[in-house]
């Protein structure tokens, strides 16, 4: 499908760089730009160096264990963080991609702009073929003598592909609303734990490996290629040859998945029907669905509308659509000024109480689930119930952590700018908003880690004193670390690292070494045994994480930045 004009498109160069080369702040202007460019060209050359980890993880896992099974399931679980990146840039590129405000000038169906849209993501998505393709690679040569494991390799890459691609489609199309950007920062944020403490958990991972590595390929789609690929190199058991079936229904439900996706693509503005005139003071249960609103809609009539500006009625505070305890607690615990905002952050109100209910909920079942596979298999009950606790963090860590719409990026004549900038907030007062609804979550939250700490002790076999203490201390760091993850939001932003300048430099060090200041002392607040030790390290991380959001607001409030950025493609 081709939506352009080579001829055009050459005859609009040569015009733009004629007027390019008659201005002297157009050439500075393209010479800025070329250097950008320049550098986002660089990304795929540095692609490789990710497979070259994974070789790198595939290998230590053999040598550790001696169990090729072991080095499948490094690929397995990769593949499988691949799969959240991947849903993730599918819902960018279909709904947030900078192409579609030049798509929308265009008189083309919403239909072709998905096929453009998608032929963008499956070129891009092709880069990931590396992966497990130098994983099965290096499999094969942890096998000497074994030319039919060269064979198979290139195979069983590509079926691993595309069943972590069919994830990444399928969650995208039936689980839009899933904190994809969390779970893929969760992914990395794991992977550097793994890392950097190997010489302390390097051997417990490689234990717990070793034992679950064939359930971990049983119960994880993008390893039913890596069971195959075993089960047909010699020795290996055939009973597994029963996965083609599921493994080819995985690969048949992309279609499905992109079918879905393309059904309910809207590409324009929405229209929605003209809503009932609603008097102040009226509750917004009160108000008519629009999908039910009848065409001719009730209007409020001259002389009601004079009585309401005589009485001024029409000053009288928006009532926010309550559905819980938490969302009344909130409403009252917020200023006017901060209600006023929350209906900015979220025009639709905050549903807090339905969203931790569903989050309790699936973690009774997680541990349900571990405790049954118990029965079955017993070194395969910490991986259930890892797998559990990650699923429900990332629904807890998107509750706590919620923004709504307040640093959604605005494209605006080439540049970009926040959502909130255009309301005129500032940053003490948008700040302090966010920090309420990450503080009235506070119970949420700790019910939330003593249920997951006593369910860790009870099934893994953990001292539960020492688990419950851990694990309630886990959640007063993610409370402590709002502080730094609003102050990264207001800079992803704004321009203060835009440009290599001193001050830009003093910034990026400083943000950098308080990271790195604030996790040193979190994780002595958690694992430090001592009680005094421990406490002064989380009240040493609570100073260190509050004294830089204020220095950056103190930036922020005397003008040292742009609240603005150029767009990067």
């Amino acid at each position: 499908m081709r939506l352009h004009s080579p001829a055009f498109e050459k005859s609009i160069r040569r015009r733009v760089r004629r007027e390019v080369r008659a201005s002297k702040t157009h050439r500075r202007s393209a010479r800025a730009a070329r250097r950008r460019r320049q550098s986002v060209l660089l990304l795929p050359l540095l692609r490789p160096l990710l497979s070259l980890a994974l070789v790198s993880a595939v290998v230590h896992a053999f040598r550790a264990t001696g169990h090729i099974t072991a080095a499948l399931a490094v690929i397995t679980m990769w593949t499988a963080a691949l799969a959240f990146f991947e849903a993730r840039r599918l819902l960018v590129t279909l709904y947030a991609s900078p192409d579609l405000a030049a798509l929308m000038l265009l008189p083309i169906t919403a239909g072709r702009v998905f096929l453009w849209q998608w032929q963008k993501f499956t070129r891009s998505s092709a880069w990931n073929l590396l992966d497990p393709m130098a994983g099965y690679l290096a499999v094969a040569s942890l096998q000497p003598g074994t030319s039919w494991s060269w064979m198979l390799a290139a195979p069983a890459a590509v079926a691993t592909w595309g069943a972590s691609r069919a994830l990444a489609i399928g969650g995208a199309a039936f689980l839009p609303r899933f904190p994809y950007p969390l779970a893929s920062g969760l992914c990395v944020v794991i992977g550097l734990c793994l890392f950097a403490g190997r010489e302390w958990i390097g051997a417990p991972a490689v234990q717990l490996l070793d034992q679950t590595a064939t359930f971990l390929n049983l119960i994880i789609p993008t390893g039913w290629a890596a069971a195959l690929y075993q089960a047909l190199t010699p020795g290996g058991d055939l009973v597994l040859l029963c996965l083609l079936l599921p493994g080819a229904a995985l690969l048949a439900s992309i279609r499905l998945s992109r079918a879905r996706l393309l059904a309910s693509y809207q590409f324009g503005e929405v229209l929605q029907p003209q809503a009932h005139d609603l008097l102040p003071g009226t509750p917004p249960e009160a108000a008519q669905p629009l999908s039910e609103a009848p065409d001719t809609p009730h209007r409020v009539g001259l002389s009601e509308v004079e009585d309401l500006l005589r009485s001024r009625a029409f000053f009288k505070e928006p009532t926010w659509p309550t559905q819980g305890p938490l969302e009344r607690l909130l409403w009252r615990w917020l200023t006017p000024r901060e209600r006023a905002l929350s209906e900015m952050t979220h025009p639709d109100g905050l549903r807090l109480t339905p969203a931790w209910t569903r989050i309790l909920r699936l973690l009774a079942i997680a541990v349900l689930a571990a405790f049954l596979t118990g029965y079955i298999m017993p070194s395969a009950r910490t991986l259930v119930l890892a797998i559990g606790l990650f699923f429900t963090g990332c629904y807890a860590l998107a509750c706590v952590l919620t923004s709504g719409r307040a640093f959604q990026p605005v494209p605006m004549g080439g540049l970009t700018i926040p959502f909130y900038v255009g309301f005129g907030v500032g940053y003490r007062e948008l700040s302090r908003l966010l920090f309420k609804y990450s503080l009235i979550q506070g119970p949420c939250l700790l019910l939330y880690a003593v249920a997951a700490g006593w369910a860790t002790a009870l099934l893994v076999g953990w001292p539960v004193t020492n688990t419950l203490f851990i694990a309630i201390k886990a959640g007063a760091l993610l409370m402590i670390s709002r502080l730094l993850l609003v102050t990264a939001s207001f800079s992803a932003g704004t321009n203060d690292t835009a440009m290599m300048r001193m001050r830009s430099f003093v910034l990026v060090v400083g943000l950098l070494g308080t990271v790195l200041v604030f996790v040193g002392l979190g994780a002595a607040f958690l694992f430090v045994p001592v009680p005094w030790v421990a406490l002064t390290c989380g009240t040493l991380a609570t100073l260190v994480a509050y004294t830089f959001h204020r220095f950056y607001g103190w930036c922020y409030s005397t003008g040292r930045f742009d609240l603005m950025s150029m767009t990067r493609s």
